[in-house]
C-alpha cells in the first residue's frame, strides 16, 4: 500500500511510521516507541544469527561431502586392491599345490613337531 507524496512526506516529518495491528483489518498510524525499535533490532539480530548459522551449515555440508568422496574413492581403491591380492593368492595357491609345496611344508612342520614331543617325553 503507497501513500500519496503528500500523506508520506507528513509522516516522514512527524516521524511517524506505519504498524499493522489488524484491527479490523485497517492500517492505523501510531509513533514508534523504543521498545518497538528495540524489538526490531533484537528480530534484526535473530536474522543474522540465523543467516550465518546457514552459512556455516553450507560450509559444513561442503567438507563432509568432500570427505566422504575422498572416502568412498580410498574404499573403492581398497577393494580393488584386495581383489586382486586375492587373486594372486588362489592363484600361488594353485601354483604350491601342482608344484608340491604344500606337502613339503606339512612334512616339516610334523617333524618339528614330532623332534619338539620326542625331546620333551624324553626328558621326563
Amino acid at each position: 500500500m503507497r501513500y500519496s507524496p503528500l500523506v508520506e512526506r507528513y509522516l516522514i516529518t512527524h516521524n511517524y511510521e506505519t504498524i499493522n495491528n489488524v484491527a479490523k483489518w485497517q492500517m492505523l498510524l501510531t509513533q514508534r516507541t523504543e521498545i518497538q525499535k528495540e524489538v526490531d533490532a533484537k528480530f534484526k539480530k535473530f536474522k543474522q544469527i540465523a543467516e550465518n548459522a546457514m552459512n556455516v551449515k553450507t560450509q559444513l555440508n561442503k567438507e563432509f561431502k568432500e570427505r566422504k568422496q575422498q572416502l568412498d574413492e580410498a574404499h573403492a581403491e581398497n577393494v580393488k586392491n584386495a581383489k586382486t591380492f586375492k587373486a594372486q593368492l588362489k592363484k600361488s595357491k594353485k601354483g604350491a599345490f601342482d608344484e608340491g609345496y604344500f606337502p613339503e611344508i606339512a612334512n616339516m612342520l610334523t617333524s618339528i613337531y614330532m623332534a619338539k614331543n620326542t625331546k620333551d617325553r624324553g626328558a621326563l
